[in-house]
């Protein structure tokens, strides 16, 4: 069984080996087991409501989904493996064409929350912090 990747080399794995990250032009900036930051830049062609504009949601879904299943597979032990069974997206405020949105998935309470180009802090579940954009439970 080959040893498990050191976090910047797992990173690193995931934009090599996951085309559709590399289209998202995602960016791992933590990684460690069961917390994983990762940001997405912001471009025009993502936008899905052109009249406010904001995001598509399914382009904040699959930054949701990448950043929590980094988060899981960074605590997994050698030859275990993750994948998405159920993704649930509540949808706070539109996603606008600021950016970068940042990622934070905090294994301690299993959600993932998206913030416009600011620092992002883990809230306790039932507290969302301040100008969290979307959140993930289960």
């Amino acid at each position: 069984m080959k040893e498990k990747e050191a976090p910047l080399d797992a990173l690193r794995l995931m934009w090599e080996q996951a085309p559709f990250n590399r289209l998202l032009g995602l960016n791992g900036e933590t990684l460690e087991p069961g917390h994983a930051v990762i940001a997405l830049p912001v471009r025009e062609e993502f936008v899905g409501a052109p009249r406010r504009p904001a995001l598509h949601g399914g382009v904040v879904s699959a930054l949701i989904d990448t950043t929590g299943g980094a988060a899981a597979w960074a605590a997994l032990g050698p030859g275990e493996s993750v994948s998405t069974v159920d993704l649930r997206v509540d949808f706070l405020e539109p996603a606008r064409l600021a950016g970068p949105l940042r990622a934070d998935r905090d294994g301690a309470d299993h959600r993932v929350e998206v913030h416009a180009d600011r620092e992002v802090r883990a809230q306790p579940f039932a507290e969302p912090a301040p100008g969290a954009l979307r959140r993930v439970g289960q």
